[in-house]
C-alpha cells in the first residue's frame, strides 16, 4: 500500500475503501414565510430605508439599556445597512428582550389633502365673481350670488383655502345686495 493518505475517509467496517459523498457548506436555514406575534411576514420580503433605520434605532436602544456593548452594536448596525430582506434586518433583533423586538411594517404615508376643499372655494368664487356683473342685468346676479355664498361660507371650514372662501363670501354678498338692489329699483320705476 502506498504511503498517500487515502482520498476518502476510512471506515473500520469496509477497509478505508468506502464513498462518502462530500459535504457541502451548511447553508442558512431557508424560511419563506414566519410567525412572530401572531403575524406572518415573508422573510423574503425587500426592505427600504425606513425599515433599516426603524432596527437601527430599536439596536440604539439596546445599547442604550445594556443590552449590546460597542462592538455588537457596530456590528449589528453595520449589517442593518446591509440588509435586503426582512430576515436580514429580523436576525439583527431577533435574540434580543422582547421590547427591541421589529414588526415590519410599511411607511406611514400622509395622505395627500382633500381638493373638495380647494375646489368648492374655487367654485364658490367664481359664482360670486360672475354675480357682480349679472346683478346689473335685472338681478338675475343674486341667483348665482346666494350658492356663492353658501359655498364660500362651507370652504371656510377647510384651511387651505380660508382666504379664497373668505373672498367668495365677501363677493357673493356684494353681488346678492347689487341684485337685491337693483330689482327694487325695476320694481318701484
Amino acid at each position: 500500500m502506498p504511503d498517500v493518505e487515502p482520498r476518502f475517509p476510512a471506515s473500520p467496517r469496509d477497509g478505508g475503501l468506502r464513498y462518502q459523498r462530500p459535504t457541502a457548506p451548511p447553508r442558512p436555514p431557508h424560511w419563506p414565510m414566519a410567525r412572530h406575534g401572531g403575524t406572518s411576514m415573508n422573510l423574503r420580503e425587500r426592505v427600504g430605508t425606513h425599515q433599516r433605520t426603524a432596527v437601527a434605532e430599536l439596536l440604539a436602544s439596546a445599547l442604550a439599556e445594556g443590552y449590546l456593548d460597542f462592538a455588537e452594536f457596530d456590528r449589528r448596525t453595520a449589517a442593518t445597512h446591509r440588509a435586503v430582506t426582512v430576515g436580514h434586518l429580523f436576525a439583527q433583533v431577533g435574540d434580543l428582550p422582547h421590547q427591541f423586538r421589529w414588526q415590519p411594517t410599511p411607511p406611514v404615508v400622509a395622505s395627500p389633502p382633500r381638493p373638495h376643499g380647494g375646489t368648492m372655494a374655487a367654485v364658490a368664487l367664481a359664482l360670486s365673481v360672475v354675480s357682480v356683473p349679472l346683478a346689473f342685468c335685472a338681478g338675475v346676479g343674486g341667483l348665482l350670488a346666494v350658492p356663492g355664498v353658501v359655498l364660500g361660507a362651507l370652504s371656510l371650514r377647510n384651511s387651505g383655502s380660508h382666504g379664497v372662501g373668505l373672498a367668495a363670501v365677501l363677493l357673493g354678498l356684494v353681488g346678492t345686495v347689487l341684485s337685491l338692489g337693483l330689482l327694487a329699483v325695476y320694481v318701484l320705476t
